[in-house]
């Protein structure tokens, strides 16, 4: 019997996906790492200030902004790589 609901699983999901990416940024640019996703920490530090926000809330309003600005999904996916990296790195 599964303890966990679909909520939490989610989450859980999210969290491990946000640690892979961190842990696969440290492997791939051991030395710059910090500086490649300090812009990253940066906005979502500013998004949450200024709106008054979690950062979880100020990430996925990020997110969010970045799905419905129209960007290249190569684009795309290294802002959302570097977004979620830098939120684990901030918990």
């Amino acid at each position: 019997i599964m303890s966990t609901n679909t909520s939490e699983l989610a989450s859980k999901d999210f969290a491990q996906q946000c640690f892979n990416l961190l842990a696969d940024i440290k492997r791939s640019m051991p030395k710059t790492w910090k500086t490649a996703i300090q812009p990253y920490k940066d906005e979502i530090a500013t998004t949450s200030k200024e709106n008054g926000l979690n950062t979880t809330d100020a990430l996925l309003t990020i997110i969010n902004k970045l799905n419905t600005d129209k960007l290249e999904l190569s684009i795309l996916k290294i802002k959302h790589l570097f977004f979620l990296a830098a939120y684990c790195d901030m918990l």
